[in-house]
């Protein structure tokens, strides 16, 4: 069975704060929202397999520019689990700036139910 892997975005050197969202279009959707230009995206797509969980601590702790995560998971049951997850990998890796959720405020709402209207 093939593990799931991570969804990225291109990245600069500059970028100072990385979003991470469920899904691809998620990301997109919150970029063209928010409009952020020192951020850098990732994806899980979906569910949170154990290689996702080391291919993200290796992320975070590659980058050592990012100041800032942003966990910016569905305001749903899902999207909470996987916050949790992703909190706790944080938190135990090396990363030593600030992390924040940021969901949707209307509920079972992603970023491209947002973006939509």
């Amino acid at each position: 069975m093939i593990e799931k892997t991570l969804w990225r975005s291109n990245f600069k050197k500059s970028d100072d704060t990385l979003i991470i969202t469920e899904a691809p279009i998620d990301a997109i959707s919150y970029e063209v929202i928010h409009n952020l230009s020192s951020a850098s995206y990732v994806a899980t797509c979906g569910g949170f397999s154990s290689s996702q969980s080391d291919m993200i601590k290796d992320f975070v702790e590659g980058f050592s520019q990012f100041k800032k995560i942003i966990i910016a998971t569905d305001n749903n049951a899902g999207g909470n689990q996987i916050a949790e997850r992703l909190f706790h990998i944080i938190e135990t890796s090396k990363f030593n700036g600030s992390i924040n959720r940021h969901s949707p405020s209307k509920e079972s709402h992603d970023w491209s139910n947002v973006l939509m209207g």
